[in-house]
């Protein structure tokens, strides 16, 4: 990570440029960020819990009051940079002398998520898909175009926070004119956290149904549908995607991963973490089947899945398979994990190729 750090602690020096990473999407203040890392003592546990969820509670509550008093755009702001401090507050929870608190500020996170959702500039809502016995709950982010627009699928990690979303693809696509969709599948989120279900390896299940539920949406071209994987959440778009057929025009990983491992999964804290890992990896007739335009990202000094995206890259292109392996370097800014520091470097090269991919001329009708 260089020699410009903010904590001797590798993990919270790590966990601060995830945070700065939302800089430019409204998610964080430098000097909010600058001045809590200030109050943190280095390496404690409980020092860190203390000061982050000191601030998001802070910002979640002038979020609040802005709403109250009818100033949607500051209220916006304030509920984004809630969700996200308050997320950084849980990475040290686990490790703190009140261990406990987890849930309970998980569930603080996801209320400023919300609140956030419902002040969107653009046309944005919380949707119930329907699922097997019940529904997972979902976000809908529509394309500001004219015409319909191309969707995305965003598949977060297995417990990333949903606020995490806005680096990792969602405002870009938003911005360029595309459709978001994520959900809280199985394992994940509320569905985990308010519904006790666990994580299962069969995602293309979750996706199809997320699919079934955008049919209703006018401004959705599912004929440009794209399925984006973040993290761990790679593997299963990826599965997805070699299930779904048709129903998928692109796929984006990042990074590739080809197989779940203890120790990729290791900052997934159990019970979120999934036990037998067996079903978690890609057999040689998913990856064969992997016949859509793939853009494989791969971060020079990523600690997880390490050699993973170039072993999918060159199994994909050996096969014929249209595939992109972009490796995201120090030098530029972007060779951490899933491009930590450099989000704009990352998803400028992402949507140029996903523009290129998804044009209606591009997409069989």
């Amino acid at each position: 990570m260089g020699t410009t750090r903010f904590f001797d602690d590798d993990g919270m020096d790590f966990a601060v440029r995830c945070v700065l990473t939302g800089v430019r999407y409204g998610m964080a203040e430098v000097g909010e960020v600058l001045a809590t890392v200030e109050a943190v003592t280095d390496g404690d546990a409980d020092s860190w819990a203390r000061e982050w969820l000191a601030l998001g509670r802070r910002v979640a509550a002038l979020g609040v009051d802005c709403q109250a008093r009818g100033h949607q755009h500051s209220a916006w702001g304030a509920h984004l940079r809630a969700a996200n401090y308050l997320a950084c507050a849980n990475f040290w929870v686990p490790d703190s002398s009140e261990p406990d608190r987890y849930g309970g500020i998980w569930h603080e996170h996801r209320d400023a998520w919300d609140r956030a959702v419902t002040a969107w500039p653009t046309p944005a809502c919380t949707i119930d898909v329907p699922f097997e016995d019940g529904d997972l709950p979902g976000w809908w982010f529509a394309p500001t175009g004219e015409e319909p627009g191309p969707v995305v699928v965003l598949v977060n990690g297995i417990d990333s926070p949903a606020s995490d979303l806005v680096m990792t693809g969602l405002a870009d696509a938003v911005d360029r004119g595309y459709g978001v969709l994520s959900l809280d599948g199985p394992g994940q989120g509320r569905t985990f956290w308010d519904g006790g279900i666990p994580i299962r390896p069969d995602w293309q299940a979750v996706v199809a149904a997320g699919l079934d539920r955008l049919a209703a949406e006018p401004t959705a071209d599912l004929r440009r549908v794209c399925l984006m994987g973040i993290n761990s959440g790679s593997l299963l778009a990826a599965r997805a995607a070699a299930h779904l057929g048709e129903r998928v025009a692109a796929l984006v990983v990042d990074p590739g991963v080809l197989r779940l491992t203890n120790d990729d999964l290791d900052p997934v804290r159990p019970p979120q973490r999934p036990t037998d890992l067996g079903p978690y990896a890609l057999t040689d007739t998913e990856v064969a089947a992997l016949r859509v335009p793939t853009f494989v990202a791969e971060a020079e000094q990523a600690m997880g899945f390490v050699g993973q995206p170039a072993e999918l890259a060159t199994s994909l292109a050996a096969q014929g398979t249209d595939v992109c392996h972009d490796t995201f370097t120090t030098a530029e800014g972007a060779g951490l994990d899933c491009e930590i520091g450099g989000p704009q470097i990352r998803n400028q090269r992402v949507f140029d190729w996903l523009d290129d991919h998804l044009q209606p001329s591009a997409v069989t009708a």
